[in-house]
């Protein structure tokens, strides 16, 4: 990264691999940093190279590292970063006889206030976890559809996991929806409602529409 510094992006001078902030975050199955123009010297950093799973880019005056999927970052200069998270969704209920289950909830995004946490890291690896989705359960098959996958920044100082979005619940037996980041749905029988969602990440499940019939959704 030894570029002229008229050759760099604006916001990144003269080759430093300096950042004040890096904001981490998971998306549609997608976890990202970013970070705006570094300080004259001290301050947060990473190295981008002995980071793993990642995608560097710059977007105006922030660096941006793309996750898709597990990965490390290497952060060798600790500080104040920021975060957003976003786990993976619930997977629908199977239905049966003309019953529905009930649909998946989304995945839980931590924080849920529109705009990025904070958190104090370490210089260590921090690893990276990025949820997928829960697993649909077919027609013909009444059984709860399958939680999504937490998504995480491990490490000294980083925050809670994002919870996946619970499952929907089945028709017929066990209708109530699973709970998670966002309840599932309750399946059209006679279960107890929607799945109950995390705090501060989503909302419950929706209870069914038209009982023993319509089924609530995610």
């Amino acid at each position: 990264m030894n570029q002229p510094q008229s050759d760099l992006p604006r916001g990144v001078g003269g080759g430093s691999d300096v950042w004040d902030k890096v904001q981490a975050g998971v998306l549609l199955g997608e976890e990202y940093f970013a970070a705006p123009a570094p300080p004259p010297s001290g301050g947060p950093s990473v190295d981008e190279a002995s980071s793993t799973g990642a995608t560097f880019s710059t977007s105006g005056s922030y660096r941006i590292a793309t996750f898709t999927g597990a990965g490390t970052l290497v952060v060798d200069g600790g500080g104040s970063f920021e975060y957003l998270l976003v786990a993976g969704g619930g997977g629908g209920a199977g239905g049966d006889f003309g019953f529905s289950g009930g649909g998946g909830g989304a995945g839980g995004v931590l924080p849920n206030t529109g705009s990025a946490g904070s958190a104090t890291f370490s210089v260590e690896t921090y690893t990276i976890a990025v949820g997928a989705g829960g697993a649909g359960v077919g027609a013909g098959n009444s059984l709860n559809g399958v939680n999504g996958g937490n998504s995480s920044i491990a490490g000294t100082g980083a925050p809670s996991a994002a919870v996946g979005g619970g499952g929907g619940g089945a028709c017929f037996t066990t209708s109530t929806g699973q709970n998670g980041g966002s309840g599932g749905g309750e399946g059209a029988e006679t279960g107890s409602g929607g799945g109950t969602g995390t705090s501060g990440q989503g909302n419950n499940g929706a209870a069914q529409v038209t009982p023993f019939i319509t089924a609530g959704g995610g």
